[in-house]
Protein backbone atom coordinates (compact mmCIF):
# COMPACT_ATOMS: atom_id res chain seq x y z
CA UNK A 1 0.00 0.00 0.00
CA UNK A 2 2.72 2.41 0.96
CA UNK A 3 4.63 1.89 -2.30
CA UNK A 4 1.44 2.42 -4.32
CA UNK A 5 0.82 5.71 -2.55
CA UNK A 6 4.43 6.69 -3.12
CA UNK A 7 4.09 5.88 -6.83
CA UNK A 8 0.90 7.91 -7.09
CA UNK A 9 2.60 10.86 -5.40
CA UNK A 10 5.61 10.60 -7.70
CA UNK A 11 3.28 11.23 -10.63
CA UNK A 12 2.28 14.71 -9.40
CA UNK A 13 4.28 16.56 -12.11
CA UNK A 14 2.70 14.25 -14.65
CA UNK A 15 -0.78 15.12 -13.45
CA UNK A 16 0.02 18.83 -13.54
CA UNK A 17 1.22 18.50 -17.13
CA UNK A 18 -1.92 16.61 -18.10
CA UNK A 19 -4.12 19.46 -16.85
CA UNK A 20 -2.77 21.63 -19.63
CA UNK A 21 -2.61 19.12 -22.44
CA UNK A 22 -6.20 19.37 -23.59
CA UNK A 23 -7.86 22.20 -21.69
CA UNK A 24 -6.02 24.96 -23.55
CA UNK A 25 -6.73 23.22 -26.81
CA UNK A 26 -10.46 22.47 -26.51
CA UNK A 27 -11.38 25.80 -24.97
CA UNK A 28 -11.34 27.39 -28.44
CA UNK A 29 -14.26 25.37 -29.85
CA UNK A 30 -17.08 26.71 -27.62
CA UNK A 31 -15.98 30.33 -28.20
CA UNK A 32 -14.93 30.12 -31.84
CA UNK A 33 -17.81 32.33 -33.00
CA UNK A 34 -16.87 34.97 -30.41
CA UNK A 35 -13.26 34.92 -31.63
CA UNK A 36 -14.39 35.19 -35.24
CA UNK A 37 -16.76 38.05 -34.53
CA UNK A 38 -14.23 39.98 -32.44
CA UNK A 39 -11.35 39.59 -34.90
CA UNK A 40 -13.40 39.63 -38.10
CA UNK A 41 -12.38 36.11 -39.10
CA UNK A 42 -14.34 34.07 -41.62
CA UNK A 43 -15.21 30.40 -41.57
CA UNK A 44 -12.02 29.23 -43.29
CA UNK A 45 -9.78 31.26 -40.98
CA UNK A 46 -11.57 29.81 -37.97
CA UNK A 47 -11.32 26.29 -39.39
CA UNK A 48 -7.55 26.77 -39.66
CA UNK A 49 -7.46 27.89 -36.06
CA UNK A 50 -8.92 24.59 -34.90
CA UNK A 51 -6.88 22.55 -37.39
CA UNK A 52 -3.43 23.92 -36.56
CA UNK A 53 -2.92 21.89 -33.36
CA UNK A 54 -3.98 18.67 -35.08
CA UNK A 55 -1.52 19.34 -37.89
CA UNK A 56 1.16 19.98 -35.27
CA UNK A 57 0.37 16.60 -33.72
CA UNK A 58 0.79 14.92 -37.10
CA UNK A 59 4.02 16.61 -38.11
CA UNK A 60 5.90 17.04 -34.85
CA UNK A 61 5.52 13.75 -33.03
CA UNK A 62 8.55 12.40 -34.88
CA UNK A 63 10.49 15.50 -33.83
CA UNK A 64 9.94 14.48 -30.21
CA UNK A 65 11.80 11.26 -30.92
CA UNK A 66 14.69 13.26 -32.35
CA UNK A 67 14.72 15.49 -29.27
CA UNK A 68 14.81 12.35 -27.13
CA UNK A 69 18.15 11.39 -28.65
CA UNK A 70 19.69 14.67 -27.51
CA UNK A 71 17.97 15.54 -24.24
CA UNK A 72 16.55 13.85 -21.18
CA UNK A 73 12.83 13.18 -20.95
CA UNK A 74 12.55 15.57 -17.98
CA UNK A 75 14.25 18.37 -19.92
CA UNK A 76 12.02 17.84 -22.95
CA UNK A 77 8.87 17.79 -20.81
CA UNK A 78 9.97 20.97 -19.03
CA UNK A 79 10.63 22.71 -22.35
CA UNK A 80 7.32 21.54 -23.79
CA UNK A 81 5.45 22.81 -20.72
CA UNK A 82 7.14 26.20 -20.95
CA UNK A 83 6.31 26.40 -24.66
CA UNK A 84 2.73 25.35 -23.96
CA UNK A 85 2.26 27.75 -21.05
CA UNK A 86 3.80 30.75 -22.80
CA UNK A 87 1.85 30.00 -25.98
CA UNK A 88 -1.43 29.69 -24.08
CA UNK A 89 -0.90 33.07 -22.41
CA UNK A 90 0.38 34.87 -25.51
CA UNK A 91 -2.35 33.40 -27.71
CA UNK A 92 -4.84 35.40 -25.66
CA UNK A 93 -2.97 38.67 -26.27
CA UNK A 94 -5.44 39.73 -28.93
CA UNK A 95 -3.93 40.27 -32.38
CA UNK A 96 -4.84 37.79 -35.10
CA UNK A 97 -1.20 36.94 -35.81
CA UNK A 98 -0.63 36.07 -32.12
CA UNK A 99 -3.68 33.83 -32.10
CA UNK A 100 -2.32 31.79 -35.00
CA UNK A 101 1.41 31.81 -34.14
CA UNK A 102 0.84 30.81 -30.54
CA UNK A 103 -1.74 28.21 -31.50
CA UNK A 104 1.17 26.55 -33.34
CA UNK A 105 3.12 26.73 -30.06
CA UNK A 106 0.20 25.12 -28.22
CA UNK A 107 0.05 22.33 -30.80
CA UNK A 108 3.80 21.68 -30.68
CA UNK A 109 3.90 21.67 -26.88
CA UNK A 110 1.02 19.22 -26.64
CA UNK A 111 2.42 17.01 -29.40
CA UNK A 112 5.73 16.66 -27.57
CA UNK A 113 3.97 15.96 -24.27
CA UNK A 114 1.80 13.32 -25.97
CA UNK A 115 4.98 11.43 -26.81
CA UNK A 116 7.07 12.14 -23.71
CA UNK A 117 4.66 11.60 -20.82
CA UNK A 118 4.21 7.86 -21.49
CA UNK A 119 8.00 7.54 -21.75
CA UNK A 120 8.36 9.33 -18.40
CA UNK A 121 5.88 6.92 -16.83
CA UNK A 122 7.72 3.87 -18.17
CA UNK A 123 11.06 5.22 -16.89
CA UNK A 124 9.90 6.36 -13.48
CA UNK A 125 7.07 4.07 -12.45
CA UNK A 126 7.40 0.83 -14.38
CA UNK A 127 5.55 -1.23 -11.79
CA UNK A 128 2.71 1.29 -11.55
CA UNK A 129 2.66 2.54 -15.14
CA UNK A 130 -0.97 1.55 -15.67
CA UNK A 131 -2.09 3.31 -12.50
CA UNK A 132 -0.19 6.54 -13.25
CA UNK A 133 -1.34 6.55 -16.86
CA UNK A 134 -4.93 6.07 -15.72
CA UNK A 135 -4.67 8.93 -13.26
CA UNK A 136 -3.13 11.37 -15.72
CA UNK A 137 -5.67 10.49 -18.41
CA UNK A 138 -8.50 10.95 -15.88
CA UNK A 139 -7.09 14.33 -14.80
CA UNK A 140 -6.79 15.32 -18.47
CA UNK A 141 -10.40 14.29 -19.12
CA UNK A 142 -11.82 16.14 -16.12
CA UNK A 143 -9.97 19.36 -16.90
CA UNK A 144 -10.96 19.10 -20.56
CA UNK A 145 -14.61 18.91 -19.55
CA UNK A 146 -14.13 21.77 -17.13
CA UNK A 147 -12.49 23.94 -19.80
CA UNK A 148 -15.35 23.34 -22.21
CA UNK A 149 -17.97 24.04 -19.55
CA UNK A 150 -16.31 27.26 -18.37
CA UNK A 151 -15.27 28.69 -21.76
CA UNK A 152 -18.45 30.54 -22.68
CA UNK A 153 -19.21 31.89 -19.18
CA UNK A 154 -15.61 33.14 -18.85
CA UNK A 155 -15.75 34.72 -22.31
CA UNK A 156 -18.82 36.71 -21.27
CA UNK A 157 -17.17 38.20 -18.18
CA UNK A 158 -16.13 41.81 -18.60
CA UNK A 159 -14.44 43.46 -21.54
CA UNK A 160 -11.76 40.80 -22.02
CA UNK A 161 -14.19 38.57 -23.93
CA UNK A 162 -12.79 35.43 -25.49
CA UNK A 163 -9.30 36.14 -24.15
CA UNK A 164 -10.65 35.61 -20.63
CA UNK A 165 -11.64 32.06 -21.59
CA UNK A 166 -8.17 31.28 -22.98
CA UNK A 167 -6.01 32.95 -20.36
CA UNK A 168 -6.62 30.78 -17.26
CA UNK A 169 -5.16 27.68 -18.92
CA UNK A 170 -1.93 29.49 -19.73
CA UNK A 171 -1.63 30.74 -16.18
CA UNK A 172 -2.16 27.21 -14.86
CA UNK A 173 0.51 25.89 -17.24
CA UNK A 174 3.09 28.45 -16.12
CA UNK A 175 2.61 27.79 -12.39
Amino acid sequence: MRSTLSAVRSGAPLYWASINMRAGLVVVSPIITLIGKDLGLGTIALAWLTSIPVLCFAFSSNAATTLRRRYSVNRIITGALWLLGASLVLRASGPVWALYVFTVGVGLGIAVLNVMLPIWVKQNATTYSGLLTGIYVAVMSVTTSLAIALATPLARIGAAGWQMALLPWGVVALK
